[in-house]
């Protein structure tokens, strides 16, 4: 069975398989199969807001879709924990790396993880990141695609454009600087 075949079966019966942990590959087939929302956290801050805004709500027409659990530290992981036990609608924790606190993996009922083969990155700045980027890839490649290369390439890079991609006012002049 194929990723996509694997989460058209969990999807079907969500209420009932949440909370869902997809790690690696899973990962990036959930974010290109779904059109909805995705939560960004990679903080205790991020998460606190995230904890803050969806607490008490006792439906939500979809489910929470969280993305990057891989980032988090335990304090971050307790305060997600408790969002993860309490939520009344069906929650999706999304991770690029198999790094997923325990305490958070205790409570998982659907666990899925399929890591890419090995790559070795090259760190580049993100300055030559940048020229190469404009060398390597048309305007018309995919988002995806785009960060695929940029955290094989120039992982420095990578963070930056996701930092900004949350800040959209300031993103032009960000990018125009580098």
């Amino acid at each position: 069975m194929t990723e996509v075949e694997d989460i058209k079966n969990i999807m079907r019966d969500v209420r009932e398989n949440s909370p869902i942990l997809l790690v690696g590959k899973y990962m990036q087939v959930f974010k290109r199969m779904y059109k909805g929302d995705i939560k960004f956290v990679n903080n205790t801050e991020t998460v606190r807001e995230l904890v803050s805004y969806y607490n008490g709500l006792s439906n939500l027409d979809r489910p929470l879709i969280i993305e990057d659990l891989s980032f988090l530290d335990m304090s971050a992981s307790f305060l997600l924990l408790k969002l993860v036990e309490e939520c009344k609608f069906p929650v999706i924790l999304l991770s690029s790396f198999d790094r997923v606190s325990e305490i958070i993996l205790s409570r998982i009922k659907v666990y899925r993880k399929s890591l890419s083969e090995d790559v070795a990155c090259e760190f580049l700045p993100p300055d030559k990141g940048m020229e190469l980027i404009k060398e390597y890839l048309s305007e018309d490649t995919s988002t995806i695609d785009k960060h695929r290369w940029m955290a094989k390439n120039s992982p420095m890079l990578y963070f930056m454009e996701r930092r900004v991609n949350k800040n959209i006012p300031s993103r032009e002049k960000v990018m125009r600087f580098l």
